[in-house]
């Protein structure tokens, strides 16, 4: 939630009823403003990185408030006003995240250290990036089923 704002940290917008929500954040998560949402391997997920670590949350089911567990927690050094973001697991296992919007970083749960993407940004341009999951549903046959 952004610095002197008040109300829900992730909103939703329920197509069905057309109404906007709230999904529950977790209860143990403490409070701090250093926090990303994202999807990890289809689940929602929540970085925190607001405590000298690096929490990552995931919602195993959708809305429900007690089905959110602390999957990983990386314990390196956390500078300031450093950011983090989860974009993916890979088939190794290892995190990849967007440091700083300007590059690219990979934790290693194995050897339990952040190592530095040999993709180098040039001019130090930052930018936002997804992982992508290619699907064959086109939207207006999934606007079809919702009506």
């Amino acid at each position: 939630m952004p610095w002197g704002l008040e109300g829900p940290f992730i909103c939703c917008f329920d197509f069905v009823s057309e109404q906007f929500g709230e999904v529950p954040e977790p209860s143990e998560m403490q409070d701090g403003y250093q926090k990303r949402v994202s999807v990890i391997n289809e689940n929602l997920s929540i970085c925190d990185f607001s405590n000298d670590q690096i929490a990552i949350w995931v919602m195993k089911e959708y809305g429900v408030k007690e089905s959110w567990s602390k999957d990983i927690v990386i314990t390196c050094p956390i500078y300031g006003f450093d950011t983090y973001e989860p974009i993916m697991i890979n088939g190794n296992g290892k995190i990849l995240m967007i440091y700083d919007n300007w590059s690219f970083v990979f934790y290693d749960p194995e050897s339990k250290a952040l190592i530095e993407s040999e993709l180098q940004i040039l001019y130090q341009t930052r930018f936002e990036a997804i992982a992508h999951v290619p699907s064959l549903i086109f939207l207006k046959d999934v606007a079809k089923r919702i009506k």
